[in-house]
């Protein structure tokens, strides 16, 4: 009748006792190596400030060694942005750099290109079986491990509770806030909603990374969102930084963004008032959120000496203390399992939450399915299509682009239906006039005003 925690607790003594699994701790022997390393990390803020309390961290367990930052422009990984993929490629390919700090992403075309070591023989075996297995799958490349994983990126769902005391625990709760005068307002766009697709039981990835994304989840969940606008004040927005500022200012009970935002947006509305939510639970399930990786590998070209500095500095971002300390600055959640998080209950609750995500796979595809499904969201919640012909639209894109491509298009059902059974079909949109009496799309269905 222990608690999980506690549970967990005892049964990583045991393996310590009794089975010599690592404690968690760095390497015990003395740091004695000296010199210096230079690790190239995303131009992202909150990147840097992970990156810098790392190496903070490592300098305390390695003195001598020196660790310097270089910031590289990475891009957005959901987005297929490769644009610095060859300069990266070629500061760990001459020695400019020893180390990258990246989203596991860009693991896939550097591994291909051989300017990253596989890290198999770098690490304890026994302190890469305490890593979360999603984070070890991640740094991955066939039967090789090429980065360690430090910790998990999930999209979070950010609540206000001054606004709403207890989050929607399904999408029904959801409507119910927002007819009841709650501001909802949830994200038009295809990455960072999908995680409602997920609640109607879509899946994007196969076990081998092939698109497998039915398309009638996504139609009944377009369907929803144009039906939630225009019935219930649920109000969407293709705006990433206007939502932030929606939810900054109050105007928005949740916001939906990379769990590295938690300190960041903490500190404008206060620890008592931000808290995570779980998705939604859908008519299939919970909702799926999408799961990025972020680790450490090193560069393939490093001597023996660069190379032996290089592996005490992964052997601690691995580490609990290193990952704990993390936790403790910016409340994300550790790729390191055995670091406790009894006392961190918005980050216990992103550990469940991770059950039911989607690890994002690099596909030749996704950056085109992206696409198309940002044109498919803005032609129903902004233009009034019907999800059904927008979502055939879609696909039908989809096709042409995968014979070009190489890629197989799930076949779409003879009669697929834009409405759940347990939904009541939304009534035929009409554009509200504006002041010149010209139509405009309804701002509860198409966007933030």
């Amino acid at each position: 009748m222990a608690s999980a925690s506690e549970a967990a607790t005892q049964a990583q003594a045991t393996l310590i006792e009794e089975f010599g699994f690592p404690s968690g701790g760095v390497d015990s022997t003395v740091c004695k190596e000296h010199g210096q390393l230079t690790l190239l990390v995303s131009i992202s803020p909150e990147q840097q400030a992970i990156a810098r309390t790392l190496i903070d961290g490592f300098t305390l367990v390695c003195p001598d060694i020196a660790v310097t930052i270089r910031t590289v422009p990475l891009g957005e990984p959901l987005a297929g942005d490769t644009s610095a993929q060859a300069q990266v490629q070629d500061a760990l390919a001459t020695g400019d750099a020893d180390l990258l700090f990246m989203s596991h992403m860009h693991l896939p075309a550097l591994a291909e290109a051989g300017v990253v070591a596989p890290l198999d023989t770098a690490l304890d075996p026994a302190l890469v079986q305490q890593m979360r297995p999603i984070t070890v799958q991640a740094m991955r490349r066939g039967d090789e491990l090429y980065g360690v994983p430090v910790f998990v990126d999930l999209q979070v769902l950010f609540h206000n509770r001054d606004l709403v005391q207890d989050p929607a625990g399904t999408l029904s709760d959801l409507r119910a806030q927002a007819q009841a005068g709650a501001p909802v307002i949830l994200d038009g766009t295809f990455a960072w909603g999908f995680w409602g697709v997920g609640a109607f039981g879509g899946q994007l990835f196969g076990p081998h990374g092939e698109f497998v994304l039915s398309p009638t989840a996504l139609t009944r969940w377009l369907a929803w969102l144009q039906e939630s606008g225009q019935r219930f004040g649920v109000r969407t927005t293709t705006d990433r930084s206007g939502a932030r500022q929606m939810f900054l200012a109050g105007a928005s009970t949740y916001y939906v963004a990379p769990s590295t935002e938690f300190t960041a947006l903490a500190t404008y509305l206060g620890k008592g008032s931000q808290s995570v939510a779980l998705m939604p639970q859908g008519p299939a399930g919970p909702g799926r959120p999408l799961a990025l990786v972020d680790g450490v590998t090193a560069s393939a070209a490093l001597t023996e000496t660069q190379a032996a500095l290089a592996r005490r500095f992964l052997s601690y971002a691995a580490s609990v203390p290193a990952q704990t300390r993390l936790l403790e600055r910016y409340q994300v959640l550790p790729a390191n399992s055995a670091v406790e998080l009894q006392s961190y209950p918005n980050v216990a609750r992103i550990a469940v939450q991770l059950q039911s995500s989607a690890l994002v796979q690099n596909t030749p595809w996704l950056a085109t399915v992206v696409q198309l499904g940002d044109e498919a969201y803005r032609q129903v919640l902004q233009e009034g299509i019907a999800p059904a012909v927008a979502v055939e639209q879609m696909y039908a894109a989809l096709a042409v682009e995968a014979k070009r491509s190489g890629f197989t298009v799930p076949t779409p059902d003879p009669t697929p239906s834009a409405t759940p059974a347990n939904m009541t079909p939304p009534p035929p949109f009409t554009p509200e006039p504006d002041a010149n009496g010209t139509p405009v799309p309804s701002a509860t269905g198409s966007g933030v005003p």
